[in-house]
């Protein structure tokens, strides 16, 4: 029984030359030369090699980049021993996951945090990452302080500078850090 359609994979590699070539000589009108399909098929293939191997090798050098760099950056160098505490494989595919201006927008953030010195405390540096709270508290407040966070669970740094304001001023001109560890502790 007959086929009724034809498809190419009926044709025989003859059959399919002549057809591109009859294709061909619609396509190009009375200026086409048949002779010429052998070094245009050339052409055209050389060019998409040509473009899949750029593609490919573009492809490498990111993924390269990207491993390198999340490497350095989660694990340290000799130059910044130091690195973001996250897994190197989630940083990779977070990284690859990004377009390129993305990417370099990322890189520039995430190396900046290592190399300046990591994270910015803002109980004691506020967020304008001016220096606050260089002072420390003076001894004869100091020991009320620490008196006063042992003695509730409830109590506050806060509520103890309420209750003193007069005597120390801004809670903000002092370096807290030793307190904010212990503030409501029992002890």
């Amino acid at each position: 029984m007959p086929k009724d359609k034809l498809t190419l994979d009926d044709l025989s590699p003859e059959e399919k030359n002549e057809l591109a070539l009859g294709v061909l000589a619609e396509l190009g009108g009375e200026n086409y030369d048949p002779a010429d399909l052998g070094a245009q098929v050339d052409l055209m293939v050389d060019q998409r090699a040509r473009k899949i191997v750029a593609e490919e090798t573009a492809k490498a050098e990111r993924e390269r980049n990207i491993a390198e760099f999340a490497s350095r950056i989660t694990g340290g160098d000799d130059e910044t021993p130091a690195g973001l505490p996250v897994n190197k494989e989630q940083l990779e595919a977070f990284l690859g996951s990004l377009d390129n201006d993305q990417r370099e927008a990322a890189t520039a953030i995430f190396d900046e945090i290592v190399t300046k010195g990591g994270l910015v405390e803002f109980t004691e540096d506020g967020h304008s990452r001016k220096e606050r709270g260089g002072s420390p508290l003076p001894d004869e407040m100091a020991e009320p302080l620490r008196t006063y966070l042992a003695e509730s669970k409830d109590a506050s740094v806060a509520e103890f500078f309420e209750m003193n304001e007069d005597m120390l001023g801004p809670m903000s001109d002092y370096n807290l850090s030793e307190f904010k560890e212990k503030e409501g502790s029992d002890g």
